[in-house]
């Protein structure tokens, strides 16, 4: 919560808000189905997400790059980048 003061005194407090923090997921497994294909599978561990984000990285000096985002409750994604 929070509230506004001054000089001549303070505000109510606001509603008090919340929220959840979200399990990642886990057991990410990644399956090779050809040179230039791979499919990731992964355990969901929510009920609340929005979804998820997809991030690649090429090399270890390079930084994540978001390649794609999938929705709610799917486990599955293929890379063919």
């Amino acid at each position: 919560r929070v509230r506004a003061v001054n000089t001549t005194g303070n505000s109510e407090w606001s509603e008090v808000s919340t929220f959840v923090i979200l399990a990642p997921p886990t057991a990410l497994e990644i399956t090779q189905n050809n040179d230039n294909e791979i499919t990731l599978n992964w355990r969901d561990r929510t009920n609340a997400e929005d979804g998820y984000i997809i991030e690649r990285k090429t090399s270890e000096e390079a930084g994540f790059v978001t390649i794609d985002t999938v929705e709610t409750d799917v486990v599955e994604f293929v890379d063919s980048g």
